[in-house]
């Protein structure tokens, strides 16, 4: 194909016969076979690689899909496949021409020749080939077919096309101008593609079906000239294209239609008989020539293989020309600067003549005055001529001029320099004034701009609010019309239910009806669930059954409800308040014996009690009280939440006016009181419920206490706000029980034995203001033993401690550390399962609303899985050309290289002998990896280096070992600095010289606890953020010479400090051990916002707050702060995330594919790209939606990667 103009032509080579050409590899011919050669798409598919990689390496630069005669109606006619199979199988077509053209560009790379890039067509013949009656060749089906059918036979194959990816598109051998038209139509729906159109004529005058050519090809060009790319003819004789051609652009001198042709070599085809005439064909090199003066688009393709020497041969003499003419052009143009310049010299040659003979004619005039002078002085009478003509005079005369000359030149050029800035005063004036009234009018429209602003700022307020609004109304709607469709009298049930009405509409608001009815069966209890079972049998009367249920026999299945089950448990623990000294055990058997003198009666009622309750486990105080029936928990778990319930409510009435009713404002200060060790999370969730419960309106302010404290038969802790307290008390044990067990090593040392004076140690460092009764108390539980000497108490294994004390009622006194917290790394699920609140974390919304809410998708770009032995990623850190480095759980580091789709290893490294606790890569040399942990050292690792340490960094004090719990580089890498925990009474920040193991100083007076955080500024080497877990975030300027003056801000977090973030040059980012997440103005000193776990867990639509964890903190591809989030409900994999905008916290984006719970996570701003590390030890790499459709990632990585290889730097 060649595209004509001004210029000489570039020459693009099409493809030849392709059936014959794949008949040499398959070993048989589709002539004759209903899909042609689209037949060995399925049966053949590497022959029909290798077919185009025969026409590419012979020299084609546009190759056409094998799908000429492919049609979705012929596979399933003739293959036997599904519609569905017979449009990918189309698409496949496309799939293998891509193939080959990748093997061909590799094969130029290996070789060295010169790289083309070869273009794909898309082959659509006409309707008539898929008939397989021969009348392709002359349209006749176009009288007996409606174009509807046509286009339904067209459209699919089309479309599975340009999915594919084709460049464009080839409508070939066409015989009439219906179906020409139809295409051309269709081809508007695809606008980003384009195509050719190419008839098949039966003379120099008319097509196949009789139509004129000329009026034909204007027709189709008028329809869409922005798309197709060139109309001409092919399958026909080389005799009759000229004579086509000639006179369709006789009209349109300024806008000529562009022809393509590619003939046969002149044989004619007969149905029954094939080609015949091949021996009447002429070369088809000799048609070149004249097509080539036609001036306009052509290309070349035969069926048989024909005199391919002779075109090559015109194709290499015309490049050879092409490239002369630009050699001569080029040659032109350094002979005309050429010129010019010798022009420029002989300008300044006679510039100079000019002014040497204006200097002349001075001399003589003043030589001239000076003779008269000379005359009128000494009277003598020579003539002036003869003075004139004295050389001596001459000489003394041009020695002045030209002193004269170069005084003034001197005194010019002084002049020059002096007043060159000067402005005349007039145009100083006018400049002035023209200022002044610029100032003003800037000064107006500053005003304006700011009026303008604030203006925007309040409108864009107001439309949050209402989209927010709006939002609401709609679920609000969505919600009427669900519940305006007629159901059953649900609320008869109430009447069944214990609870009455109040609790029935909390089990049942907002329900289906199947969703009704289970809850219904449920609460109905084993009643219900059942009915099957008539009685129970007897376990018998051996010792070793609970005396309770010694009984011999068949007992009778009384099918109590969940309701009289409710109300036998909270009768048991009323009774037991005076007989606390007895065992649940042999209470229960006083309890069913002092009620019933017949044993089989009593039996009944204690079979039937202990098999609801065990149907009822879901309800915390049937589980709590199932645990203590069979001494798995704690009986004082019980008493400390009535105690908890009985204290809030003598503190509430003793504070109420009426003792009736109390403030929300009074009502949140006493609670505040009551339980100064709750959080303000925990508070507004005690404010929720109450609402919730009480059913307040939004401007209400008062709470009836008699409501809230309504106590009916089946106990206090049936109420929601009991059940609150007690969920909030449960957690802050499982809390309060990790920090011991993190002081005793941790789940890494769960295998350890324990003695009683580590766990009194470890009882004192976390709760200091615990007392020795309680501790006593706490530590028999622990031990099981109530009565040996604490100190013959034998050691037992952390494990078994932890599950004791987890089913013990183990209650913080204090606060630890002025009210913080300190963090651990002790990540075992076991406390969940051994205590569970029985809410269950959930999505908010539907599916279909939370992809409204969450428009971005991020796609899972590749995974790896580091290690399949039970060990999790803890640390991660990548370079710009993505080298990911990450820290697993034992203290390894492994280093991996993403090169598109795929995640390579590249090596590990193995050194630090205690917890490994940061890795950094150099942020200037690419291989080169710095570690950190608490056996005191930072070793920097060179990767090139068969993963080895390439240098130790250490403390100048030997005998002083440092655990550093973080580390950082300065962005220049030049400087180091590591982060330790509290060492004697102090925590050290060390510097060294990354080129020197020696430290450069340290700071160990800013920090009172573990220094969790070191971040250096992102493009500031002085700036070093710190954070610890006394609650501080520490900015220093580290190029002041003391520690007083490096300090800059120490802003109060007012807790634990678990990450830090620069997000931009002044704003640093906070997450907290309570997975709040703060944003502080490092410049100034300012809070500017705080997002708590609960905000945080409603943004990402998740129902529970205390599920919901932080991963990190960063600046999106368009500059907007994104908070990553996750949580361990379900299975623990739901990962989203958040952005802030207008001060509060938005759904942005999701990750559907996540596998695992992530710990860590890095963000290349650049590319879009997000790579996540956890529990699973899986690397998984993300990438934006529209950087995925686009198809720009790849490139992105390969050019980053091929720019830092060019610009190298040293190492170390």
């Amino acid at each position: 194909m060649s595209v004509t103009g001004d210029i000489a032509p570039t020459v693009l080579v099409l493809d030849g016969g392709f059936s014959t050409q794949l008949s040499c590899h398959v070993g048989t011919s589709g002539d004759g076979d209903p899909l042609w050669s689209s037949r060995f798409l399925q049966t053949h598919p590497d022959d029909v690689v290798s077919t185009h990689l025969d026409f590419l390496r012979a020299g084609s630069d546009i190759i056409m899909t094998n799908t000429y005669q492919a049609s979705i109606g012929g596979f399933v006619k003739h293959l036997g496949i599904s519609p569905e199979q017979g449009y990918d199988l189309i698409k496949h077509a496309v799939e293998l021409a891509k193939r080959a053209r990748d093997i061909f560009l590799k094969e130029c790379q290996e070789t060295g020749d010169v790289i083309r890039a070869p273009l794909i067509a898309g082959s659509v013949g006409p309707y008539g080939a898929y008939l397989h009656d021969g009348s392709e060749y002359s349209g006749d089906y176009a009288d007996i077919t409606p174009v509807n059918a046509m286009r339904e036979w067209h459209m699919p194959r089309i479309k599975a096309l340009v999915e594919a990816g084709v460049d464009f598109l080839a409508f070939e051998t066409i015989p009439c101008l219906k179906e020409a038209e139809m295409l051309v139509q269709i081809l508007k729906e695809f606008p980003n593609i384009k195509a050719w159109l190419s008839f098949s004529c039966k003379d120099e005058q008319s097509l196949a079906h009789g139509e004129d050519f000329k009026t034909a090809v204007l027709k189709c060009w008028d329809l869409n000239p922005s798309q197709l790319v060139a109309i001409g003819v092919n399958c026909c004789s080389p005799k009759i294209v000229a004579k086509l051609f000639k006179g369709v652009n006789d009209e349109r001198p300024h806008s000529p239609i562009p022809f393509i042709t590619y003939p046969n070599s002149g044989e004619k085809y007969n149905p029954d008989l094939g080609w015949i005439d091949q021996g009447k064909c002429e070369a088809l090199a000799s048609f070149v020539p004249e097509w080539l003066d036609i001036g306009k688009v052509f290309g070349i393709t035969a069926r048989k293989k024909q005199h391919d020497d002779e075109i090559k041969k015109l194709l290499k003499e015309n490049e050879d020309l092409r490239e002369q003419n630009l050699k001569l052009i080029f040659e032109n143009n350094k002979l005309k600067r050429d010129v010019g310049k010798v022009n420029d010299d002989k300008f300044s040659d006679y510039l100079n003549l000019m002014r040497e003979r204006d200097a002349r004619y001075t001399l003589y005039f003043e030589n001239l005055g000076l003779q008269m002078k000379l005359k009128e002085l000494d009277g003598s009478s020579y003539p002036v001529d003869d003075a004139y003509g004295d050389p001596v005079v001459l000489r003394i005369a041009l020695d002045k001029c030209r002193e004269q000359l170069s005084n003034t030149q001197t005194e010019l050029k002084k002049m020059t320099d002096e007043y060159a800035d000067t402005v005349p005063r007039r145009d100083y004036d006018t400049c002035e004034a023209k200022y002044y009234n610029l100032s003003k009018a800037l000064d107006k429209l500053e005003a304006e701009y700011k009026i303008l602003r604030q203006t925007n700022k309040r409108l864009m307020v107001a439309k949050t609010s209402i989209e927010e609004e709006l939002f609401e109304t709609k679920e609000r709607c969505r919600e009427l019309e669900r519940a305006g469709t007629p159901r059953p009298q649900w609320e008869l049930c109430a009447d069944f239910i214990g609870g009455g009405r109040d609790r029935w509409w909390q089990l049942a608001s907002g329900l289906s009806s199947r969703d009704t009815l289970r809850v219904l069966l449920k609460e109905l209890g084993p009643a219900a669930e059942s009915d099957h079972l008539e009685h129970f049998d007897g376990l018998g009367t051996d010792p070793v059954i609970p005396p309770y249920l010694r009984y011999e026999g068949k007992v009778r299945n009384l099918r109590l409800s969940r309701r009289e089950i409710s109300v036998i448990i909270n009768d048991i623990w009323l009774g037991k308040i005076d007989c606390q000294d007895m065992s649940m055990q042999d209470y229960v058997t006083k309890y069913f014996e002092d009620r019933y003198q017949q044993a089989s009666v009593r039996a009944e009622w204690a079979y039937n009690v202990c098999a609801g309750a065990e149907q009822m486990l879901d309800e915390p105080q049937v589980k709590l009280f199932w645990g203590v029936l069979h001494g798995h928990l704690s009986e004082r778990i019980y008493w400390g939440h009535r105690a908890h319930w009985l204290t809030l409510k003598h503190n509430l009435y003793k504070r109420s006016k009426d003792q009736e009713t109390i403030s929300i404002e009074e009502f949140e200060k006493i609670a505040k009181s009551t339980f100064p060790l709750k959080s303000e999370v925990d508070i507004k969730n005690l404010m929720d419920v109450v609402r919730k419960q009480l059913k307040l309106k939004i401007n209400s302010n008062e709470i009836n206490l008699d409501k809230l404290f309504q106590e009916n038969e089946e106990g206090f802790d049936r109420v929601e706000f009991a059940r609150e307290l007690f969920r909030q008390r449960q957690l802050a044990q499982d809390k309060y029980i990790r920090e011991v067990v993190g002081e005793l090593g941790g789940k890494h040392a769960a295998n350890n034995t324990v003695s009683v004076e580590s766990l009194k140690r470890a009882f004192a460092i976390v709760d200091p203001a615990i007392d020795h009764i309680r501790m006593e108390r706490y530590i028999r539980w622990a031990f099981s033993d109530p009565t040996s000497d604490l100190n013959s108490i034998p050691p037992i294994p952390l494990r078994t401690l932890t599950t004791r004390l987890a089913a013990g009622d183990i209650e913080r006194i204090g606060p630890r550390y002025r009210g913080t917290q300190r963090r651990t790394t002790y990540n075992d699920h076991t406390m969940a399962d051994i205590i569970d609140d029985g809410e269950i974390d959930r999505d908010t919304v539907e599916p279909e609303v939370l992809e409204q809410h969450f428009r971005k998708k991020y796609n899972l770009l590749t995974e790896y899985a580091v290690s399949l032995k039970k060990c999790y990623i803890n640390k991660l850190h990548a370079t710009k050309s993505l080298k990911l480095v990450v820290g697993l759980s034992d203290n390894s580091i492994e280093v991996y290289q993403l090169n598109n789709t795929s995640v390579s290893k590249v090596c590990k490294l193995s050194g630090h002998e205690k917890t490994l606790t940061e890795v950094v890569c150099d942020p200037k040399e690419d291989n080169l990896v710095y570690s950190a942990a608490q056996d005191g050292l930072v070793k920097l690792w060179d990767t090139r280096a068969s993963g080895t340490c390439v240098q130790e960094y250490k403390d100048e004090e030997e005998e002083l070992v440092r655990p550093y719990e973080c580390m950082d580089i300065s962005c220049n890498g030049r400087v180091l600095c590591a982060g330790s925990q509290l060492v004697e009474d102090d925590a050290y920040l060390v510097f060294w010289d990354s080129r020197i193991t020696k430290p450069l100083g340290g700071y160990w007076n800013s920090h009172t606890d573990d220094i969790t955080q070191v971040k250096f500024h992102k493009t500031q080497t002085e700036i070093l953020a710190t954070g610890s877990l006394d609650g501080l975030i520490n900015i220093f300027n580290v190029m002041e010479l003391s520690e007083d003056d490096a300090l800059t801000y120490s802003l109060n977090v007012e807790n634990s400090v678990e990450k830090l973030s620069w997000l931009d040059d002044k704003q640093v980012a906070c997450i907290t051990q309570s997975n709040d997440l703060q944003f502080w103005d490092a410049e100034r000193g300012d809070l500017l916002r705080t997002f708590t776990r609960d905000k945080i867990s409603r943004s990402i639509k998740r129902s529970k707050a205390d599920d919901c964890y932080l991963v990190d903190a960063y600046t999106s591809i368009d500059d907007t702060p994104v908070v990553l989030a996750g949580s361990y409900g379900g299975d623990g994999h739901v990962l989203r995330s958040a952005t802030v905008s207008g001060g509060r916290l938005q759904a942005a984006a999701r990750f559907p594919s996540n596998r695992q719970t992530v710990r860590c996570s890095w963000y290349d701003k650049d590319r879009d790209i997000l790579v996540t590390t956890g529990e699973s030890a899986i690397i998984s790499v993300w990438t934006g939606s529209e950087a995925a459709e686009n198809g720009t990632t790849f490139g992105k990585i390969s050019q980053s990667m091929n720019k830092l290889h060019m610009n190298r730097h040293k190492p170390y």
